[in-house]
């Protein structure tokens, strides 16, 4: 099965990359899904988000770095600052989606 063949891949390489890259656009996602509410709780601070939840954050990102090192070892972690400009660029990319007054 798939388990069996993602465990042995794992014991030859630590990080398998083509797992890593679909775990991190997963968590990219995430991220642009939960950014309005983070910009409204978590302005300009450093967030980590893990199976596509918000798992921690900080202002100071090295800070959030070494809690995701000790808190989720192996794990890939997506770290983003939270600013605003996510939301002007998606507005700015899709001007069809805003209704008309």
């Amino acid at each position: 099965g798939r388990m069996g063949a993602s465990v042995v891949s794992r014991s030859v390489q630590p990080f398998p990359i083509d797992a890593n890259r679909d775990a991190m656009l997963r968590e990219v996602e995430a991220f642009r899904a939960l950014h309005p509410i983070l910009w409204r709780d978590l302005p300009n601070q450093h967030v980590a988000i893990l199976d596509g939840k918000l798992v921690d954050h900080d202002a100071d990102p090295v800070a959030l770095l070494q809690r995701i090192r000790r808190d989720y070892p192996g794990r890939t972690v997506l770290r983003r600052k939270v600013g605003p400009a996510l939301d002007r660029v998606l507005r700015f990319r899709s001007p069809r989606f805003s209704p008309r007054p």
